[in-house]
């Protein structure tokens, strides 16, 4: 009915006011707004993490030989989750967007979702088994033999193998998901209104807010885990921008949340090497580092061993060679504005 009203007696449209100009752009609500929407429930979401994280490692949430309790870790990382897909839910509605926006969608009509996640899992495993290996064959790390048997194996696998995949959601949806793809939109708002023909906008809006929040804060909050390194710090960064890079091949996190999950589960689980400086309770292989840290990885695990930089810059190549780029909008200034 307006439309009609607009095309019949167009001199008599206004312009938005100022105060609306305040709270919305071309894109819908701004940016900045957005981000303040989501805040209060990720200081909740923190407020939750920071309880479930001390009581994790309270010794009543930990085996007698103070490893990480499989079952804790599942709720945990469950619960965050929630959080955070439930907060992301509830600010598409005000934006109205798909929730789907946001890296859990289908990103476009002829993706495959699973597809996706199948494949990261399986190169998620392949990768960490190259790293163990090389450091297996270079002497950096010792074999002792298996700690399970066969039906407590299985059972293990299983369960480590849920945790860390909410482990996946968790961490890929709160750093590459909403916070990613509002922050992209409102720095390429930036740009284009400074540089209006700009046609690079739309990339710096991704990689700057990759440089922050991919890379930055997750290798910042990491910081708080027991044992992590130097080494292994920086090597959360290259993983936060390497998983970024599928996020700008596919439109989707499908890819990330498989190969994070796998990784992890390989690593505490099949390998039984610390993850941070933790071990996880019923581990297949007994394992312990040899020489060096900054070879070995230490305490810290294989992650603060200066051969998985390598590892994930060999990732990064896998990732532009098995992940097509898709052609979906970096931001929603790229699709043409719908008139309703």
């Amino acid at each position: 009915m307006f439309d009609s009203l607009h095309d019949a007696q167009p001199e008599t449209s206004h312009p938005p006011s100022p105060l609306r100009r305040i709270f919305y752009g071309p894109d819908g609500l701004r940016a900045g707004w957005s981000l303040l929407l989501f805040a209060l429930p990720f200081a909740v979401l923190y407020g939750v993490m920071a309880l479930a994280r001390h009581a994790q490692q309270a010794p009543s949430r930990r085996t007698v030989d103070n490893q990480i309790n499989v079952l804790e870790t599942a709720l945990v990382e469950l619960i965050s989750f929630a959080v955070v897909a439930g907060t992301t839910f509830l600010v598409s509605l005000v934006e109205r967007r798909p929730f789907g926006t946001y890296g859990l969608g289908r990103g476009t009509p002829d993706a495959n979702p699973l597809f996706d996640l199948g494949k990261g899992l399986a190169w998620g495993v392949v990768f960490l088994s190259l790293l163990v290996e090389t450091l297996r064959l270079t002497g950096l790390i010792v074999f002792d033999g298996i700690a399970l048997d066969p039906l407590s194996a299985l059972g293990y696998a299983l369960s480590w193998f849920a945790a860390f995949l909410f482990v996946g959601l968790f961490e890929e949806f709160l750093f590459r998901g909403f916070v990613q793809y509002t922050a992209a939109r409102g720095i390429s708002g930036l740009v284009r209104a400074i540089v209006p023909r700009s046609r690079h906008s739309h990339a710096i809006g991704f990689w700057s807010a990759t440089l922050l929040f991919s890379v930055g804060l997750f290798a910042l909050l990491h910081k708080a885990n027991q044992g992590e390194s130097p080494v292994g710090l920086a090597a959360v960064a290259a993983a936060g921008l390497t998983f970024a890079y599928s996020l700008w091949r596919t439109g989707t996190l499908w890819w990330a949340v498989g190969f994070h999950a796998a990784w992890d589960w390989a690593q505490s689980f099949l390998f039984g090497v610390a993850d941070s400086g933790s071990l996880a309770q019923g581990h297949l292989f007994l394992t312990h580092p040899a020489g060096a840290a900054i070879y070995s990885g230490g305490a810290t695990g294989p992650e603060g061993s200066i051969l998985v930089f390598p590892t994930l810059a060999l990732t990064a190549v896998i990732i532009h060679l098995t992940l097509p780029r898709r052609d979906y909008p970096l931001t929603p200034s790229q699709q043409p504005p719908t008139v309703t």
